[in-house]
C-alpha cells in the first residue's frame, strides 16, 4: 500500500507539471530499509517511474555526508528516505550543511516521524512530504477529535505509532463487545467480521475490513506534509487538511 501510495502521489504530481524524472532511494541497510526499498522500486518500475539511485547506509553511522554528496552530484528530481530517527536528523542536518536540496523530499515514516525528529529538526524540513497512517486533520473529525482528548490527558498529539496502537485495542474492544464473551473463538469469528467504515476509525484508513490472511483491505495511506513544526495531512485531497505546496522548502 505504501508503495502504490508514492506511486499515485508521484504520478499526480508529474500530471500538475512537476519534474519526477529522476528518482534517488536512501536506506538504511537492515531488512526493514532494504525490504522496504525493494518494494518501492519493484512498484515504480511497473509504473513508469525512474529510479536512477538506491544509496544504501548503515543505520549507525555518524556521518551520512558521503551519502549527501553522491545525491548533490546526480541531483535526482525526488528522494525518499528511508531512515531510522538518529540518521534522520543526521541527514537534515547534513542537507542543510552541505545546501542540497531536492525539489521532492519524501520520509518513509519511521525516524522522520518520530516527535524527537520532529521537535529537533522540524525547522530544517519545511515541506517535507511523510508517509503516515494517521494525522488528526480537519476540526470534528473523529481522528481530530481523539487527538484532542489525548493530548489533554498526555500533553503531546498521537503520533503514527501510538494511532495505530490504540486503532489496534479499539477493534479488539469492539470484536469483544460483540461476540458477548471472552471465549477466543467467539473473539476471532467477530475479528473476522470486522465491518468499520471511515468515520468509525482513528486512523486515515478508509474502513477496516480482514481478508483470509487477516490483512486489512481497507488500511491507506496519508501523505502529510511538515508545515510550521507539524505534520499536516495534504494528500489524498478528500482526507487533506491543507494544501500540497512544492517544490521542498527544508531550512
Amino acid at each position: 500500500d505504501f508503495a502504490r501510495a508514492y506511486s499515485d502521489f508521484l504520478r499526480e504530481q508529474k500530471a500538475a507539471g512537476q519534474k519526477v524524472g529522476s528518482i534517488a532511494i536512501v536506506n538504511e541497510n537492515t531488512e526493514y530499509g532494504n525490504s522496504v526499498a525493494s518494494v518501492i522500486r519493484e512498484v515504480f518500475a511497473k509504473e513508469g517511474l525512474n529510479v536512477t539511485q538506491v544509496i544504501p547506509y548503515s543505520a549507525n553511522t555518524t556521518d551520512v555526508q558521503p551519502q549527501v554528496l553522491q545525491l548533490k552530484e546526480k541531483n535526482p528530481d525526488v528522494v525518499i528516505f528511508i531512515s531510522y530517527t538518529s540518521d534522520a536528523i543526521l541527514y537534515a542536518k547534513t542537507m542543510k550543511d552541505l545546501n542540497w536540496k531536492p525539489a521532492i523530499m519524501i520520509a518513509d515514516n519511521a525516524g522522520f516521524n518520530d516527535p524527537s525528529f520532529v521537535s529537533t529538526s522540524g525547522a530544517l524540513v519545511e515541506g517535507l512530504v511523510n508517509r503516515s497512517s494517521f494525522a488528526a486533520g480537519k476540526a470534528g473529525t473523529v481522528s481530530a477529535l481523539v487527538n484532542d482528548l489525548y493530548r489533554k490527558k498526555n500533553n503531546v498529539d498521537l503520533d503514527d505509532a501510538s494511532a495505530r496502537a490504540m486503532q489496534g485495542m479499539l477493534i479488539l474492544a469492539d470484536a469483544i463487545n460483540r461476540a458477548g464473551s471472552t471465549d477466543a473463538a467467539k473473539i476471532q469469528a467477530a475479528l473476522k467480521a470486522t465491518d468499520l467504515k471511515a468515520n468509525q476509525v482513528v486512523t486515515g484508513y478508509n474502513g477496516v475490513k480482514f481478508d483470509e490472511k487477516g490483512q486489512n483491505i481497507l488500511a491507506s495511506s496519508l501523505i502529510t506534509q511538515m508545515r510550521g513544526g507539524k505534520y499536516v495531512p495534504v494528500w489524498p485531497k478528500d482526507k487533506a487538511a491543507g494544501e500540497l505546496k512544492l517544490p521542498y522548502q527544508g531550512w
